[in-house]
């Protein structure tokens, strides 16, 4: 999952105990660390723009885990993406202008934030 996915799963799920307990309710230590950490590093705030980022790149031949890699690393060119995620690396998968659009595509969704 990505840190987009993992601060919305988590704030949900924050809110529906609120609602169901009354009130403000002191969620478990782990799940607490885990929203501060989803919201700390997460670059993209709006939820709307996660889930179209997301939705976007899944068309571009991508699995999921690299979507979420390259989501949550941002790496700079290709050749980083490359190196932080190695099943981009093999000779079949995107070209150097098609993995770059990707790295183009997140970059202006995390700007928009």
């Amino acid at each position: 999952m990505s840190l987009p996915e993992v601060r919305a799963l988590l704030d949900a799920r924050r809110r529906e105990r609120e609602a169901a307990e009354g009130g403000a309710a002191a969620a478990p230590p782990l799940v607490a660390k885990a929203l501060a950490y989803a919201e700390r590093f997460d670059a993209i705030r709006s939820s709307v723009r996660a889930d179209q980022l997301l939705t976007g790149l899944q068309g571009r031949g991508l699995t999921h885990v690299e979507i979420a890699s390259l989501v949550d690393l941002a790496p700079a060119t290709p050749d980083e993406a490359r190196a932080l995620v190695g099943t981009l690396a093999a000779p079949d998968r995107l070209t150097e202008g098609e993995l770059q659009a990707v790295l183009d595509e997140i970059a202006t969704y995390k700007a928009l934030d």
